[in-house]
């Protein structure tokens, strides 16, 4: 777990997906960006470390094993109520992802996805958090 900022523009991004090459994807998207990325496999590890570790986003598979990325959405507003949430899904389910905006995600990408996407995707929802402090 490297979750020591190296600077305060830098941000610390939990990945929770079953696919490891998830990880290995982001690690390459983010390179050179102020982004720190850690990796779990599941919502129970995901929610061990949202309660250390204040996450500026929470990347996360729908389809996770266990509990589901959206019934995880509900435990981690309990503990990270402003964490933005963008939730990535194998599958291009309306339904789902209706649900998972109303339990309060900001996003999603159906994988695969192209990786200049995800990047512009996370650097719009930085811009759109620190729009929200400067509003407030």
């Amino acid at each position: 777990m490297n979750t020591k900022k190296l600077n305060s523009k830098e941000k610390i991004i939990l990945l929770v997906d079953d696919d490891k090459n998830i990880y290995y994807s982001l690690q390459i998207i983010f390179e050179g960006k102020p982004y720190i990325v850690e990796y779990v496999e599941n919502c129970s590890a995901a929610m061990k470390m949202i309660k250390k570790v204040a996450y500026d986003l929470i990347v996360m598979d729908i389809m996770l094993p266990g509990k589901s990325g959206i019934l995880c959405i509900d435990s981690i507003r309990k503990i990270r109520p402003q964490v933005h949430i963008m939730l990535l899904t194998a599958v291009d389910h309306v339904q789902a992802c209706r649900e998972a905006f109303l339990k309060g995600a900001c996003d999603y990408l159906t994988k695969p996805f192209p990786p200049d996407d995800l990047l512009k995707r996370v650097e719009d929802i930085f811009k759109s958090k620190l729009k929200s402090k400067v509003t407030r």
